[in-house]
């Protein structure tokens, strides 16, 4: 089921990685955006080939339910808690939440519930590579741009996300080649982290079910799987998102 600790094997293979970052200041210029090992520098446009061996995802994003189970099983408690597990209420998930993905938790909470299962965050090409299988598809379920509540789900728009994530496993139509739902439009999903003398900041990829309209200046979104997010990273506390979730890799 949705809550049970499985994944979805993906086949390797030779691998186009292109993705982009959509900050909206920077104009291009070197600097913005993220460097991979391959590069000289921090530039908006990737490009990089790569020979991916057989893994396994997990299906979905972690629930709320998984992450209480963990709990119990982990007694893991992070250092800073301030918004952490926000919208729980008395230390477990609120009624009804039990299959939505679980937010307000920071990359070192999600990277500590990877290692609990001899698991890891994926880095930006793996779960690219997983979204869009070997053909480029700019989404997980082709190359139409999909149908809201259908293929992924039904963007809010208001000020206001007083329902938090939509709940996973509802849109199957938006699946992946390799069988990985929820990919887009739910909640972003954390991949690799940077850091440099100055700055640490994390990728984030999917976009999420919140569209709020009235600016261009709210942090961008996106359902197209080759673009990503940057959240710059200032402390647990701060970090912590009620639209920011994950999914673990296994070599």
């Amino acid at each position: 089921g949705i809550n049970a600790e499985y994944g979805v094997t993906v086949p390797g293979g030779s691998y186009q990685f292109q993705s982009h970052g959509i900050e909206i200041e920077g104009q291009h210029r070197p600097g913005i955006d993220f460097q991979f090992p391959w590069e000289s520098n921090p530039q908006l446009y990737h490009s990089h080939t790569f020979t991916l061996p057989t893994f396994r995802i997990d299906k979905f994003p972690v629930t709320n339910q998984r992450y209480y189970d963990y709990l119990q099983q982990s007694h893991y408690s992070p250092n800073n808690s301030a918004n952490w597990l926000r919208d729980w209420r008395s230390g477990k998930p609120a009624v009804g939440w039990e299959n939505k993905p679980v937010t307000w938790i920071s990359v070192d909470d999600a990277i500590a519930f990877c290692a609990f299962y001899n698991k890891r965050l994926p880095n930006a090409w793996e779960w690219q590579f997983v979204a869009q299988g070997g053909d480029g598809r700019p989404y997980p379920w082709g190359y139409s741009s999909g149908t809201p509540g259908v293929h992924y789900p039904t963007p809010v728009r208001s000020r206001e996300l007083v329902d938090g994530p939509p709940a996973v496993g509802n849109h199957s139509a938006g699946a992946a080649a390799c069988g990985a739902e929820d990919l887009v439009g739910t909640v972003w999903q954390m991949t690799n982290s940077f850091s440099d003398p100055h700055t640490r900041a994390l990728l984030l990829k999917g976009g999420s079910v919140y569209w709020p309209a009235g600016s261009r200046w709210y942090f961008p979104n996106t359902l197209d799987v080759s673009e990503h997010g940057k959240l710059l990273l200032v402390g647990d506390a701060l970090d912590r998102s009620q639209m920011i979730g994950f999914r673990c890799l296994q070599d």
